[in-house]
């Protein structure tokens, strides 16, 4: 359980990562015991795990991945990879998830500082991460627009970049399938917002999480 390698690598007690971390020390200890699953976490709790554990929210989840299979053609949720840095890619749906919760979390201006300053906008487009990289791009410009600041001028050749096909959130893409209709890709276009259509992703309200 990675949960524990990690504890046992800081020699933190669940006590002592309770206390670091800030959350529940109840919910610490399901965790650990395995009463409760990571992934079932809110993004701020699986936040404040990573950071005081040392890793990044990808690595304390990356244990879950493999039990997802991947999804349709053009949903958001088709990738689950290892590449060759060792990093961990989680599904798309899921980092999705996770971006638009910690913008809920820490504030727009906050979130962008945080993504400027973690280079992980070229990072993630150098490992070839296309998606993720222009995901956090199109998130960047659009809370940079909304808040009236000016776009950053570093990611010009990212920004000239595109999918080569339409990405859909997972239900979009699914419930096409099943209902045999391609009305939800239709409206899921009209109605993304210019920053993520940009790039080909259909992304419609990045504020309408849980």
């Amino acid at each position: 359980m990675i949960l524990h390698e990690l504890m046992a690598k800081k020699n933190m007690s669940i006590y002592r990562l309770a206390k670091v971390s800030q959350v529940p020390y109840a919910t610490v200890n399901d965790l650990a015991a395995g009463r409760s699953r990571m992934e079932k976490c809110a993004a701020g709790t699986v936040y404040k795990l990573a950071r005081a554990l040392g890793v990044t929210m990808e690595h304390l989840l990356c244990e879950y991945w493999s039990e997802y299979g991947s999804g349709s053609a053009g949903a958001a949720d088709k990738v689950d990879t290892t590449d060759a840095d060792g990093g961990v890619r989680t599904s798309f749906e899921t980092f999705a998830s996770n971006v638009c919760h910690r913008v809920k979390d820490i504030g727009d201006i906050a979130f962008i500082v945080e993504v400027l300053e973690s280079g992980d906008i070229r990072r993630y487009h150098e490992r070839g991460w296309h998606v993720e990289s222009f995901y956090l791009l199109a998130m960047v410009d659009y809370l940079s627009r909304i808040n009236g600041l000016p776009p950053c001028v570093d990611f010009e050749d990212i920004r000239a970049g595109r999918l080569s096909e339409p990405l859909y959130t997972a239900d979009v893409a699914s419930l096409s399938i099943v209902l045999k209709t391609d009305r939800l890709k239709k409206r899921a276009v009209r109605e993304a917002l210019p920053e993520f259509k940009r790039f080909n992703i259909m992304e419609g309200n990045i504020r309408d999480v849980v």
